[in-house]
């Protein structure tokens, strides 16, 4: 009697997503993307080697020896551990496929230890739970912790498990407190990339600080996300006419996130320091482009940069020549060689032979090329390097480093937020200065992510709406968007009372003359002209700071700086009457109200001029010139019954008719000449 075990329908579920998610990674390897065979115990990565071990071997076995098959996962596990790393890089490029393996090496071993098959299938809580118990004796928790979540949820997201591991976390805290981090870039961080920005304006930048602060103008002037910048083509600026016939600009590219075609208008104030940062961000990968358009053609022949040696393609090179022409100095080459070769032999090159091993080793590099981003996880093809705005070439973004000539980059979207943060040693007990820290700014940290917060903020404030604000940050509902808000709590306390509570009309009582002098007078005003009488204690100032057309005003006659003020009211008022009179004369006809204006105002300065200079008034008299006093009542009153308003003389008053403060103020001005 033959027993057949039983299995559940989703138990048989889970082997068929899982059988699905190995044969998916065999595929991208099987495709060429990487120098090494499925079947092999060991993967080398352009960063790292992985020796697929249990995690008992990490002290044991020296990282030379090659591992026997009691010392690596059993078959089954080790099929999905590789489709894991395969995977989940393929997903995000940016991830370490160390980190990838050590969250695989704590589950195996947590499963072994709980005398159980290594069957993904099988993966549940409790496993979870001693993988984390095993992680707690390291000392870096928190790294494996996030790793060992990932897997866990990327597990659960496929469906190779039926036990509901999809919410477990690993709890793991820092022993340092974190920083307060605020959602908004500070004003210093913000006013130091600007000041480095226009240095460009007049003297030269480096690769790196052109790549910093011209993606930092880009994430000011229009709300982009990080990883868009891998899908920016060096042809994404354009214009059009608004509907009043000014010119606006923005930018035309691929959302990755939405899937779709996104135009992103520029801030009107930010739109000219966003044109210069996409030309100077074209400029320094123009070569780059260059190299990657020679590489997508599948020439054979070596990259005609500027130091390569120009030499018959078949003669053999000396070790100057091989430095040449992969653009570093004659140790240097060597590595390299080795790195592309795993030999150190520099016999028997020639430019055709170097140029073979230089173009495999860029496509081992970039695993995705001709694009920086994985075409087969996106329905819109991305665009080439050869395309591409942000196409480097390796070590371009490194000041000390010399640009390699010949290999490209792959863009590291940690490039920008790692370079603007603290200063830190390594392990090696090297000291990486910020970027901040370099150019003097000390202090001074930022996120890439606070630039987008910010520019949402700046919308909101500057009254655009929550759809708009929406739809331009490229986001699917307001709701998202709201998290993006940071309004200051007064300043939206100020705006709700504004709209809601309805302003209370003051209206001053008149009061007598009589019971005004029963109040302490307040402090003498004085201007540039002389001294204000004006009881401010009654009301304001009626005539908006007009003080030479105020009868309010009292003169010192003959005081040098208020003379000197009145001439230059005078030349100036001449000047704009001249402008006003040629606008009539070439026919514009509204510019005659400025003449009249103009006019009054002049003959009012003459007569002031006049008074200072009237040798029949002592210096220093005070001296009271009626003007064209209004009140609004006395408008309104004056368009039924007119009457002139301006005494056409100036009349010296008694000093007696002050009192003490009034006169000590013009006092003053008799004692400065």
């Amino acid at each position: 009697m033959k027993i057949i075990p039983f299995k559940s329908k989703a138990t048989i579920s889970n082997e068929e997503n899982l059988t699905r998610y190995i044969s998916h990674a065999k595929s991208i390897v099987s495709a060429g993307h990487y120098d090494f065979g499925w079947n092999s115990k060991i993967w080398k990565f352009p960063t790292t080697t992985i020796r697929f071990t249990k995690l008992e071997q990490n002290k044991t076995l020296h990282n030379s020896a090659i591992p026997t098959s009691d010392q690596v996962f059993g078959f089954t596990y080790s099929e999905f551990a590789k489709a894991y790393i395969i995977n989940t890089i393929a997903e995000s490029p940016k991830t370490r496929p160390r980190a990838c393996f050590q969250a695989l090496q704590y589950l195996d071993a947590a499963m072994r230890l709980s005398n159980e098959t290594t069957c993904i299938t099988q993966t549940s809580i409790h496993h979870l739970e001693e993988a984390r118990s095993l992680i707690e004796k390291t000392g870096s928790k928190v790294g494996l912790g996030i790793s060992l979540q990932t897997l866990a949820q990327t597990i659960a997201k496929h469906n190779m498990t039926s036990n509901g591991i999809a919410s477990w976390k690993h709890r793991f805290s820092s022993k340092k407190a974190k920083p307060d981090v605020s959602k908004l870039p500070s004003d210093e961080a913000i006013l130091s990339l600007a000041e480095i920005f226009a240095l460009g304006h007049s003297s030269e930048l480096d690769d790196e600080s052109i790549y910093l602060t011209s993606l930092a103008a880009l994430l000011i002037s229009a709300p982009l996300r990080i990883s868009e910048q891998l899908w920016l083509p060096v042809s994404l600026l354009n214009s059009d006419f608004d509907s009043t016939g000014v010119e606006q600009w923005f930018i035309q590219f691929f959302s990755s996130k939405y899937r779709k075609f996104a135009n992103k208008p520029f801030v009107t104030v930010m739109a000219v320091h966003a044109r210069t940062a996409i030309s100077r961000l074209a400029a320094i990968t123009e070569e780059g482009r260059n190299l990657a358009k020679h590489i997508e053609s599948g020439s054979t022949e070596f990259y005609p940069h500027a130091t390569c040696p120009r030499l018959p393609r078949h003669q053999t090179l000396t070790l100057d020549e091989i430095a040449s022409a992969l653009g570093v100095s004659k140790k240097q080459a060597v590595k390299l060689i080795h790195l592309m070769t795993g030999s150190y032999s520099t016999l028997n090159w020639s430019l055709d032979s170097l140029w073979s091993a230089v173009r495999e080793y860029n496509l081992l590099r970039n695993p995705h090329f001709p694009y920086q981003v994985n075409p087969q996880a996106h329905e819109i093809t991305p665009p080439r390097m050869s395309e591409s705005l942000m196409c480097f070439r390796a070590s371009q973004l490194v000041p000390k480093y010399k640009t390699s000539p010949v290999l490209l980059a792959p863009m590291n979207l940690d490039y920008f937020s790692k370079r603007l943060t603290d200063t830190k040693t390594n392990q090696q007990g090297a000291v990486i200065s910020s970027f901040f820290d370099r150019h003097g700014y000390t202090g001074i940290t930022l996120k890439s992510h606070q630039l987008r917060h910010f520019t949402n903020t700046a919308a909101q404030e500057g009254g655009l709406s929550l759809d708009l604000i929406t739809k331009w940050s490229d986001r699917a509902s307001e709701h998202q968007t709201r998290t993006y808000m940071h309004m200051d709590e007064a300043r939206i306390a100020r705006k709700i009372a504004d709209s809601r509570i309805a302003i209370a009309e003051f209206t001053p009582t008149p009061i007598s003359r009589e019971e005004y002098n029963i109040y302490d007078n307040g402090p003498v005003i004085t201007t540039i002209y002389g001294i204000c009488t004006h009881p401010w204690v009654v009301s304001p100032c009626e005539k908006s700071g007009d003080c030479t057309d105020c009868s309010e005003l009292l003169h010192c006659k003959g005081h040098r700086k208020s003379r000197a003020a009145i001439q230059r009211d005078y030349d100036l008022i001449a000047e704009n009457l001249a402008a006003a009179l040629q606008a009539v004369k070439d026919g514009t006809r509204p510019a005659t109200r400025w003449v009249d204006h103009h006019t009054r105002r002049l003959e009012r300065l003459t007569k002031l001029l006049a008074m200072h200079d009237d040798p029949s008034i002592p210096d220093g008299s005070a001296v009271m010139a009626p003007g064209t006093d209004f009140t609004h009542p006395g408008r309104i009153l004056s368009t039924k019954h007119p009457e002139p308003s301006v005494p056409k003389s100036y009349s010296v008053v008694d000093d007696s008719l002050y009192g003490d403060d009034l006169l000590s103020c013009l006092k003053l001005f008799r004692e400065q000449d």
